[in-house]
């Protein structure tokens, strides 16, 4: 019960799902040598939240892996692994 009372005091900008959702958009990812290397050809494979945070537009909004977490967690078509470590795309690029 306590972490679900944090989670709400970590509520995320929307620029910030926006902007983390962006990263992993078709457009982007294929245009995007450095995350593709990470996601692979198909854009599906895991990338550390831990350098996510160290983008720079990411970093503009928050230091806090909990609150990147929490806005990777509402932006659509996107996992954070259960151990909240990394996120992948859901789908593969087309």
């Amino acid at each position: 019960m306590a972490e679900a009372a944090s989670d709400s005091s970590l509520a995320p900008p929307a620029e910030l799902v926006s902007q983390l959702g962006f990263y992993f958009s078709d457009s982007n990812l294929r245009r995007d040598r450095f995350l593709i290397r990470l996601t692979g050809a198909d854009g599906t494979g895991a990338v550390p939240i831990e350098t996510l945070a160290t983008f720079n537009r990411v970093a503009a909004h928050t230091q806090d892996v909990g609150v990147i977490v929490a806005a990777l967690r509402q932006a659509p078509g996107l996992v954070v692994s259960d151990d909240e470590q990394s996120v992948r795309r859901v789908s593969p690029l087309p």
